[in-house]
């Protein structure tokens, strides 16, 4: 026996060199890589890569320029057209895929099959040493020499493994990149798509609810793309698990004979029950991504008209309705838990059916005598058998998600049909029909005219310059910075024909007047042909052509071709350094509304994407090492989570027990708190980066979290058991395997510490590609207009993608980093058990065999667990993320602590209240953040109840941020507001809000009815929505037959009804009428006081004097209801009672209307500058 311990210490010396030798090999070719470039070309060179990130974030934060970078075959413009070519070739996405990266399969499944080969080794070498301690004059090798090959195999396992992962993983990125590289370039480049294109032809959806495209474009690249990334482990599996069970079956087969056959057919039997329930799984995740696409649709139209939803107090409703489609989604998940865990079962118990029958039949029919080598190999192959059937299960699970998201991906590409090209050259236009889509009913019909060319054609019926942010979709501007930046846009391109929509409906008199002069009357468009839809008497007057619209028919056409533009003048219009002092001091002062998002010193550099990335992963904490202790919170109670412990210990394997709970209150939560976030938040914060949150990374928490947690408690209680069972037959093997421990706990510290900022850095870089996806669709009519734009915009999505991917390569280069140094610790202490077993005299040959497997299990455990934690400590982040949000601070909360005025809220506010529409500012001071510039300075002005009182100024005067101070989102800084003589700040902001019924300038409408569009809350009855609609029906908007909308995506004409439906946007409804759909809401609610926030400023002259008529009339038939109208059209508020004049946020003049105009004040320029003094009764008018 001491020669068999002097063989095993030159097995230990022999691992000892062997791991030396590695270490040398790491180190040498660091020390050669500083003469290569920054790119991982192969795994040597990422293995590399990643000790020097590794190295790097241990001891410092990382951002995205300490990664290292990729090879030129990653270029995201590259992987899309050779994408595009092979799908052209193969017509269908998975042969398209499997064609761009074979080779990366190919070596990806070889290096699989060796792993999968490797495991193989350790029953056969327990055998051997086995069968040397049974009879030794029968063996011809000697024991060290089967430790050694075992070693040798774990370590070699461990090399293939590292490999095959490399191969799949960099073949993944491939996959994503140009997945979303084409989805993006397809959509920017077609027709516009269908809503519920996803939807299979000729069925029905399987939700209530309707499905924009721009919802299910978000749910296509940041759920589905990941699903098929995601289905890289079936690599590992499809061959490799194959090839691992056949070898497996064949040494059984040589060990035990025709017996291993018997438990083979016990496991084709079980077949059919897999496959049925594989078909199951596919249904129900279909029907998954369905439900899912309504969430993600829904939430992305609420989030992008979150301040409509906050001026009328309907966050409550809001959430519930997300709650309840939120709720159908855990419903298919839990089934697909359920399944995915049948299968999973199924694949453990037959294994463990067809052992007792094997030994069964062995002992009962081959006359064999079972021996502890035999019973323990046996045992031991066919638990490598067993997990390779267990791998080879996840087929049933990933695969059908797989094939789901690969027929939405084929959907998409085939309802994304190229756009027409029509031949340049002048614009005549012959009995033309236009629509906005197939399925929508309005048209314009029977068009035809021929424009003038190079002239103007009319249809009728910022302080840092070009370097400003602008915030996503313009959040950091105002209403009409919007206009004059679209404007100039268009001003900038080399286009020979502009078409102008509306676009002095959003700027004051003066501003539409400058503008005017200073773009129309120059020869900045000289040489365009321009088309022009406005409403301004005035500019009508200087077309060389007049086409006027009725009905969706031309009603008159007037030709002056011979018409010349002239510059417009006022007689007492003041300098251009009085005009532009005010003008930019007010943008200095009120266009800043977002306090995270401000126009102040933030310049977009070069590198604006990467300091995206990193201010978000900046904003992000860190991450505690027991945040998973936080994540119990949310398994529905302590009953919910001592059962789920409880079933963990009693199986290690179940993953039923987790997740579905908890995902299910976090999203409650989490919308919670979203909904409820101040609206300076939900403005600053790009729509993108929340709807990420809330699909990839809620999407993580449903299907990515329970696996890993479930089975790193299992391996807990593993490794506790096979512990004790190995201290008290071999108490030597503790000491030296602490030893090991610990060191594996070191190296996975070290890695831990740089992989938080890898997984955040991975996830940050999702969320400029899903804001990108977000704001190019309700773009896509400017991005489409010229060909440079779609250009611009995919090589700004290619910078995303590619910074994307250099982060998910370093994440995945930091793990396999990990899992190999984690192997080789394994690998030592199987190696050490094994010697230490051999050297115990006393122990018979049965301790023997037990301690060498059980150690075999202890190091697989190990190994396993830290891998586990790695996964589940990346993934968690997904977790920290999304909590972020679940933490935020309600807007009530955030309010009462900005206020300095605020003397805490009253406690009990009358139902009644308020009983009357009268206002009263007092001193107001107002700021958007604590600790900017006054907006507002020292306003007192009264606005009576039961009349009608106008606010007009200049563009950034304060017009806006007086009515947003009225509900509450703005901080008063001193002075008072009262409605009705109660503080505002003493009244919640959603009591506040529902109190008070405003009609912003762009009217939102919500898919749903137009009764659910009145009152959300469904408090109110269908006939008290009739009378409202029927009180504008005289309108000439409403004239018009309305869309009405089938779930197949067709139309048909009818009268309105609360019943009627509204398609995502209001798309099914004209301009005109969606403003006077929000009149209605007002009516509704019965509000003491109403106001209008510029609600007409795009109305023609008929339609905006017919809903002043309604007005008027409510107003009289109320005299304790007031009106607050914010206004850019003087004409429009000549008979109201009162009228406030603003300027750089203080009140200028207030008086009746008629009075300020014989003032010759502020209030006359603004008419003399509009064309509209002959309205006031004036003298003076303008110069031509």
């Amino acid at each position: 026996m001491s020669d068999i311990f002097n063989e095993d210490q030159a097995a230990l010396a022999l691992a000892t060199i062997s791991i030396t030798w590695v270490g040398w090999r790491f180190v040498h070719e660091k020390n050669l890589s500083h003469s290569k470039p920054k790119s991982l070309e192969h795994h040597g060179a990422a293995a590399l890569g990643a000790s020097d990130v590794i190295l790097k974030g241990w001891r410092q934060s990382l951002t995205l320029r300490d990664l290292n970078d990729l090879p030129w075959e990653y270029s995201p413009d590259i992987l899309r057209l050779r994408f595009v070519e092979l799908h052209d070739r193969h017509k269908t996405t998975g042969r398209a895929l499997l064609a761009l990266i074979w080779k990366e399969l190919c070596l990806a499944s070889l290096f699989s099959a060796l792993f999968f080969t490797a495991e193989l080794a350790a029953p056969i070498g327990l055998y051997s040493l086995l069968e040397f301690i049974r009879a030794p004059e029968e063996v011809t090798l000697r024991p060290t020499v089967w430790l050694a090959a075992m070693f040798i195999a774990k370590v070699g396992g461990s090399i293939a493994q590292q490999q095959s992962s490399f191969q799949s993983n960099r073949g993944m990125i491939k996959v994503k990149t140009a997945l979303t590289a084409a989805i993006y370039h397809r959509a920017v480049s077609s027709k516009a798509l269908r809503e519920g294109f996803l939807d299979p032809a000729g069925a029905g959806s399987s939700s209530s609810h309707r499905k924009s495209s721009a919802g299910q474009l978000s749910n296509l690249i940041s759920s589905d793309v990941k699903t098929i990334t995601n289905a890289r482990v079936l690599i590992m599996v499809a061959f490799g698990g194959a090839v691992g069970c056949i070898i497996g079956v064949a040494s059984l087969f040589r060990l035990v004979g025709w017996p291993c056959l018997v438990g083979l057919v016990i496991s084709f039997v079980s077949t059919p029950t897999t496959g049925w329930i594989v078909r199951r799984v596919e249904a129900h995740q279909a029907i998954l991504k369905d439900v899912q696409d309504s969430r993600i649709s829904l939430t992305s139209e609420y989030l992008r008209s979150i301040k409509v939803i906050k001026l009328f107090g309907w966050e409550d409703s809001v959430s519930t309705l997300l709650n309840e489609v939120r709720a159908k989604e855990q419903d298919r998940l839990w089934t697909v838990a359920l399944l995915s865990t049948a299968i999973t079962e199924t694949a453990y118990l037959v294994p463990t059916l067809s052992l007792m029958c094997i030994f069964a039949l062995y002992t009962r029919f081959t006359d064999q005598t079972l021996t502890a080598s035999v019973a323990f190999a046996t045992i031991g192959l066919l638990g490598v058998v067993r997990d390779n059937l267990l791998a080879i299960s996840t087929l049933g699970i990933h695969a059908p998600r797989m094939f789901a998201s690969l027929g939405r991906m084929d959907a998409f590409l085939a309802a994304a049909t190229p756009r027409e090209t029509y031949p340049e050259g002048p614009l005549d236009l012959k009995g033309a029909v236009f629509s906005r889509g197939d399925s929508t009913g309005f048209r314009l019909r029977n068009i035809s005219v021929d424009f003038v060319q190079n002239g103007l054609n009319i249809v009728t019926g910022l302080p840092l310059g070009d370097m400003t942010l602008v915030g996503d979709s313009g959040s950091a501007l105002s209403g009409g910075q919007r206009a004059r930046v679209a404007l100039a846009r268009a001003f900038y391109s080399d286009s020979t024909l502009l078409l102008l929509d509306d676009i002095f409906s959003a700027v004051d008199t003066k501003t539409s007047v400058e503008l005017w002069n200073h773009s129309f009357c120059t020869n900045l468009l000289e040489g365009r042909t321009i088309i022009l839809a406005t409403q301004l008497s005035w500019v009508i007057e200087e077309g060389n052509l007049v086409m006027e619209l009725e009905n969706g028919s031309v009603k008159a056409i007037i030709s002056r071709s011979s018409a010349t533009r002239n510059p417009r003048a006022a007689d007492r219009a003041p300098g251009p350094g009085h005009s532009n002092k005010e003008d930019v001091t007010a943008s200095h002062s009120l266009e800043s509304k977002s306090p995270a998002v401000t126009l102040h010193g933030h310049v977009q550099d070069a590198d604006c994407e990467v300091n995206e990335v990193d201010d978000e992963v900046a904003l992000t904490s860190i991450t505690s090492r027991l945040s998973f202790l936080r994540y119990f919170r949310y398994f529905g109670g302590p009953l919910s989570l001592a059962l789920s412990l409880l079933t963990v210990a009693l199986y290690h394997g179940t993953e039923i027990a987790t997740g579905l709970w908890m995902s299910s209150w976090v999203d409650a939560a989490d919308l919670e708190t979203i909904l409820n976030a101040p609206l300076s938040w939900l403005q600053s914060v790009p729509v993108g980066r929340v709807i990420n949150r809330l699909s990839g990374d809620l999407g993580t928490l449903d299907e990515n979290i329970a696996e890993p947690l479930a089975e790193a408690i299992g391996q807990i209680f593993k490794i506790v058991l096979l512990a004790g069972a190995m201290a008290t037959i071999l108490p030597a093997f503790i000491v030296p395997t602490a030893c090991l421990s610990m060191l594996g706990l070191v190296i996975a510290e070290v890695y831990s510490r740089a992989v938080v900022f890898v997984k955040r850095l991975t996830m940050s870089t999702q969320s400029p590609i899903v804001t990108q996806f977000s704001e190019t669709l309700e773009g896509l009519a400017v991005i489409r207009a010229s060909q440079h734009q779609v250009k611009f915009f995919t090589d700004r999505l290619s910078s995303s993608l590619y910074a994307s991917s250099k982060a998910a390569a370093a994440q995945i280069d930091c793990a396999q980093w990990l899992k190999f140094r984690v192997n080789l610790i394994a690998a030592l202490i199987h190696v050490l058990a094994g010697i230490l077993a051999l050297s115990q005299k006393r122990l018979p040959a049965g301790l023997v065999a037990f301690s060498l497997a059980q150690a075999s299990e202890l190091s697989s455990a190990i190994l396993r667990l830290v891998f586990t934690v790695n996964d589940l400590n990346v993934e968690m982040q997904a977790f920290h993320r999304v909590e972020e949000y679940c933490m935020l601070p309600f807007e009530e909360v955030a309010a009462r602590t900005g206020d300095k005025q605020s003397g805490g809220l009253q406690p009990h506010v009358p139902k009644d209240w308020p009983r009357t529409g009268r206002v009263e500012f007092r001193n107001v001071t107002v700021r958007y953040d604590m600790n900017g510039p006054d907006i507002l300075k020292d306003v007192s002005v009264v606005f009576d109840s039961g009349k009608r009182s106008a606010v007009v100024g200049r563009t950034g005067s304060g017009k806006s941020t007086l009515v947003l101070t009225l509900l509450g989102f703005t901080h008063i800084v001193s002075g008072k507001v009262l409605l009705d003589g109660v503080d505002i700040t003493t009244v919640a902001r959603k009591r506040l809000r529902q109190a008070v019924s405003a009609i912003p300038q762009e009217a939102t409408l919500f898919q749903g009815t137009v009764a659910s569009n009145m009152d959300p809350t469904g408090h109110v009855g269908d006939h008290r929505i009739q009378r409202a609609l029927d009180a504008c029906a005289s309108i000439p908007a409403m004239q018009v037959k309305v869309e009405h909308c089938r779930s197949e995506g067709l139309s048909y004409s009818g009268p309105l009804s609360p019943s009627t439906e509204v398609a995502p946007g209001g798309t099914n409804f004209s301009h005109g009428q969606r403003q006077v759909l929000a009149l209605c809401r007002v009516f509704v609610r019965d509000a003491k006081l109403v106001v209008l926030d510029e609600a007409t400023a795009s109305m023609d002259p008929e339609t905006d004097a017919a809903m002043q008529q309604i007005l008027i009339q409510q107003v009289k038939s109320a005299p304790e209801r007031g009106l607050i109208t914010i206004a850019h059209r003087l004409g429009s508020i000549l008979d109201y009672d009162k009228v406030v004049v603003l300027g750089a946020g203080r009140v200028l003049e207030m008086g009746s209307p008629q009075s300020l105009g014989r003032r010759r004040g502020a209030f006359h320029e603004l008419a003399l500058h509009g064309g509209e003094e002959r309205l006031l009764g004036c003298e003076s008018g303008l110069r031509m």
